[in-house]
């Protein structure tokens, strides 16, 4: 192969790898912004295990039967520790933006105001 030749197809080479690269992260990226596909909840996982139990590991129907509730109860308390420690998180961070209030200017309280509230709008789909 002649040296132009060499160059098109590292290029080439370097566009896939590039591309793969950006396939692979961005998604987790998107989800650490706020962006990006939404978690899926407790109950559509479990579903997903459902059938992913049944499918991989050709339960019978009377396993079915028996690991089915096991995975909703665990869907429900799943869902029970999310909520559990989206609030846990809530208040440390409202106890936290008190006590830095306390140090701050008149402006930049509202400036930190104006921050809790674009955070707020950002991250659960508007003002709470």
């Amino acid at each position: 192969m002649n040296p132009s030749r060499w160059k098109i197809v590292l290029a080439l080479v370097a566009i896939f790898v590039a591309g793969a690269v950006t396939g692979a992260y961005l998604p987790h990226t998107l989800r650490r912004w706020g962006g990006g596909p939404p978690r899926p909840s407790e109950e559509e996982m479990a579903r997903h295990l459902q059938h992913r139990f049944r499918r991989t590991l050709s339960l019978t129907p009377e396993q079915e039967a028996k690991v089915n509730p096991l995975l909703e109860e665990s869907a429900r308390n799943l869902r029970n520790l999310r909520a559990e420690s989206e609030k846990k998180v809530v208040e440390t961070m409202e106890a936290l933006h008190r006590q830095i209030r306390t140090l701050l200017t008149p402006e930049q309280q509202l400036k930190l105001e104006e921050m809790e509230k674009r955070r707020r709008e950002r991250f659960r789909g508007g003002p709470r």
